[in-house]
């Protein structure tokens, strides 16, 4: 610690007056804060965001399987309206049971002769990743005498 002294004279005393002084602490100059965050709710911000993004990921996937399934219903659908297009044109006698397939799609069919009419029940499976689905269809079809 250094001291130094003054010698102040006044104006009806010449003597000289020892004054000691202490240094001065340094002060750092003051700055105003700027608004800052702290480490835990960067870390949370991020954590929330990561969520977000993964989220968003894992809809995509879904929307691009749910439309993958949605087109194989649609051609299963047509397939078996093709089928029952086609059994439509051929003479009552001549209607049988059968199958066809067109992957993913299999449309299987029975014809039941009635009166004037035959009756054909049809089934249309799908095969998926989730499994197989069924759907069952029942028509007449006119028969001309």
């Amino acid at each position: 610690m250094s001291l130094f002294a003054l010698c102040a004279l006044r104006s009806n005393d010449t003597r000289c007056v020892l004054r000691v002084k202490e240094p001065r602490r340094r002060q750092l100059p003051c700055r105003p804060m700027k608004p800052a965050f702290t480490l835990p709710e960067v870390l949370v911000a991020i954590l929330v965001f990561a969520v977000g993004i993964l989220g968003l990921a894992s809809t995509g996937a879904f929307i691009a399987i749910q439309a993958g399934e949605a087109r194989a219903i649609t051609e299963g659908a047509v397939l078996a309206g093709r089928v029952l297009d086609s059994l439509r044109s051929v003479p009552c006698a001549s209607v049988s049971t059968g199958q066809l397939t067109q992957l993913p799609a299999t449309v299987r069919w029975t014809a039941s002769p009635a009166n004037r009419t035959v009756a054909v029940d049809a089934s249309l499976d799908l095969t998926s990743r989730r499994g197989s689905r069924q759907w069952l269809i029942r028509t007449l079809l006119p028969c001309e005498r």
